[in-house]
């Protein structure tokens, strides 16, 4: 069962999912622990001009699976750092359902870097996972 949060009970825009999982010559790249994307500076800004692209999640067998970025959420608070707290909806295939934990993505821009991510609600469309930024 899935973890019901306020995003999942927010109506959110229902894009076809990108892709399935599609196998990944970079396996290798699991072992790396350097992130070209800097989390500390990440912001809602950051991702905003980015909704409806392709972010990839490794997975533990080395593929890879394709999600879309669906929303940004700016929330009015300040995070525990000095950002302003935000949340990311990534909609990913409906198969295979990834649990919860951290994982490494990979946008054409952006770079590489990992987040914890839940899954958050699952519907024709696909899964979708929330990342919470404090």
């Amino acid at each position: 069962m899935l973890r019901s949060t306020r995003c999942a009970a927010r109506a959110l825009p229902c894009p076809p999912p990108a892709a399935k999982i599609e196998a990944s010559s970079r396996g290798s790249d699991r072992s790396v622990s350097r992130m070209t994307g800097d989390l500390e500076s990440f912001t809602a800004e950051t991702f905003a001009p980015h909704l409806g692209e392709v972010f990839r999640v490794l997975v533990d067998d080395g593929s890879e699976l394709v999600t879309e970025l669906v929303s940004v959420e700016p929330y009015e608070e300040r995070g525990a750092g000095r950002r302003m707290a935000f949340s990311l909806v990534f909609l990913g295939p409906s198969e295979p359902l990834l649990p919860q934990r951290i994982y490494r993505f990979r946008h054409e821009e952006l770079g590489a870097f990992d987040i914890f991510v839940v899954p958050i609600g699952r519907d024709e469309a696909g899964v979708r996972y929330e990342s919470v930024f404090a």
